[in-house]
C-alpha cells in the first residue's frame, strides 16, 4: 500500500472515528431529551479524545451525570485524565454514577463542594482501588466523618502510590482520636507535598499523634487552620509537638496555623522551636496576636487575656436605709444678658454701670450718647447684652460708632 492510499484510510478512519462520536453525542442528547433533562455542553469531551472532563460550578446535580453514565458517551468518560465535578449538587447517588464510569487513567479528582456523605465515600474507595495513578483528590466541602475519613486515607496509602496533593477541608473531622493516626500514617507512607485539612476540629491527642508524624513525612505544604489546636487539656503538649516540628522537619516550606486560639503560653513555646528553623518559607498564624519580626522570628503578644469570672453585682441599698443628700448650697445666678429699662429720674442717682463694647457707661452717659445721634427717634426702651440698645425698641438698624451700638 502507498503512502498516498494509507493517508487516505486513515482520513477515513479518522471520519468514521468523528461520526461514532456524533452520533453517540446525539443518543445523549436524545436520552437527555427523553428525561427533560437540559444536555451540558460538554465540548470536545463528546469527540472522545482524552480531554479533561471539567464542570466545575455548573450545578448540574444528579439527573445529567447519571444519564451520562448510562449513555453512550460512557467509553469517553473512561478514558478521562483529569475530572473536575466541582460544585454539581452531586448527592451519594450521582457520586456512585459518576466514579464507577471513571477509568484507571484518571490522576486528578475533585468532588469538592458537593452534598454526598459516607455513603459517597464508599464508593469513592472502591473506584480508589483501581486507580493507581491518582495524584490529586480535593474532597473538601462534603459531610464526611472521622471514619469515613480514616479509611480513605488507609486505602489511599495502599492503592495510590503517587498521591502528591489530598484536600480534606470543612470535612467535619477531629472528633475521633484515629482520624489524627490515621492522616499521619498517610503522610509518611506516601510522598505526598500537600495536605489541607483546615476548617476541621483538630484538637488534642488526634492532633498530637498527627503532629508526631510530620517530621519524617515529605510534606512541603500543610494547611491546619481554622482547627481546634489551642483547646482542650492537651494545648500545651499541641505546642510541644509542634515546636518539635519546627526544630526536626527538613521539608515543610508552608505551614498555615491561623485560627486555632492559641494563647500566650503556647505561642512562646513555638517561637522557642522556630528560632532554629531554616526550612520554611512562610509562617501564617493570623488571629493569635503575635507577629512576625523583619528577621523571620515569631513574637507572641508581651500581654495576653484571661476572661475574668464575673463578680456579682452588690445589692442596691432600699430606700429605707438611703442616707438623706444634704442639700446643695444655693449658687448665685450670673446671667450674660443684661435687661434694665432706660434710667429714670430716681435711678439717676444709682451707680449702676453697663458694660457697651468693652466699656464702660454709666446710664446717664449712655442716654446722653443716644440723645446726641438722634434725639427725634428716641424713646424708652431697652438694653440688650453688653449694653447694646435693642433696634427694635429704637426704630433702626444699629451702627457702630467707636465704642459703642448706637441707634441710627
Amino acid at each position: 500500500m502507498g503512502p498516498g492510499r494509507s493517508k487516505e484510510v486513515s482520513a477515513l478512519t479518522e471520519r468514521g472515528g468523528e461520526a461514532e462520536a456524533v452520533a453517540r453525542t446525539f443518543r445523549f442528547a436524545r436520552q437527555c431529551a427523553a428525561q427533560k433533562l437540559p444536555m451540558p455542553n460538554l465540548k470536545n469531551f463528546t469527540l472522545g479524545a482524552a480531554t479533561p472532563l471539567t464542570v466545575p460550578n455548573w450545578s448540574l446535580g444528579d439527573e445529567p451525570l447519571l444519564a451520562l453514565a448510562s449513555s453512550p458517551l460512557r467509553e469517553n468518560v473512561a478514558r478521562v485524565e483529569e475530572g473536575n465535578f466541582r460544585g454539581n449538587r452531586l448527592s451519594n447517588k450521582g457520586v456512585e454514577a459518576l466514579v464507577s464510569s471513571l477509568g484507571s487513567h484518571l490522576t486528578t479528582l475533585n468532588l469538592s463542594a458537593n452534598g454526598f456523605d459516607g455513603q459517597g465515600v464508599e464508593s469513592i474507595l472502591s473506584f480508589i482501588r483501581r486507580a493507581p495513578k491518582l495524584t490529586d483528590v480535593n474532597l473538601s466541602g462534603n459531610k464526611l466523618s472521622d471514619n469515613s475519613v480514616s479509611r480513605l486515607c488507609l486505602q489511599l496509602s495502599q492503592h495510590c502510590p503517587r498521591l502528591q496533593r489530598l484536600s480534606l477541608s470543612d470535612v467535619q473531622i477531629g472528633w475521633d482520636l484515629d482520624t489524627g493516626a490515621a492522616l499521619g500514617s498517610l503522610v509518611t507512607t506516601l510522598r505526598m507535598k500537600s495536605l489541607d485539612v483546615s476548617f476541621n476540629t483538630l484538637h488534642g491527642q488526634g492532633a498530637v499523634e498527627f503532629l508526631k508524624s510530620l517530621p519524617s513525612s515529605r510534606l512541603r505544604c500543610l494547611d491546619m487552620s481554622w482547627n481546634c489546636l489551642g483547646k482542650g487539656e492537651l494545648t500545651r503538649q499541641v505546642a510541644e509537638e509542634l515546636s518539635q516540628v519546627f526544630q526536626r522537619s527538613e521539608s515543610l516550606q508552608h505551614l498555615d496555623i491561623s485560627y486555632n486560639s492559641f494563647q500566650s503560653q503556647e505561642l512562646e513555646i513555638l517561637s522557642r522551636g522556630l528560632a532554629t528553623n531554616r526550612t520554611l518559607w512562610g509562617l501564617h498564624i493570623d488571629g493569635s496576636g503575635a507577629y512576625m519580626d523583619a528577621d523571620g522570628f515569631l513574637i507572641p503578644p508581651a500581654e495576653f487575656y484571661i476572661e475574668q469570672p464575673r463578680m456579682p453585682r452588690a445589692k442596691k441599698k432600699s430606700k429605707a436605709t438611703k442616707k438623706p443628700k444634704a442639700p446643695k448650697k444655693a449658687t448665685p445666678f450670673r446671667s450674660e444678658l443684661v435687661l434694665a429699662q432706660w434710667p429714670t429720674a430716681d435711678a439717676q442717682e444709682t451707680e449702676q454701670e453697663i458694660s457697651v463694647a468693652g466699656t464702660l457707661l454709666s446710664p446717664q452717659e449712655l442716654e446722653v450718647s443716644a440723645r446726641r445721634v438722634c434725639p427725634e427717634k428716641l424713646r424708652p426702651g431697652r438694653v440688650s447684652g453688653r449694653g447694646r440698645v435693642d433696634h427694635r425698641e429704637v426704630g433702626g438698624p444699629l451702627e457702630r460708632s467707636g465704642e459703642v451700638w448706637i441707634p441710627t
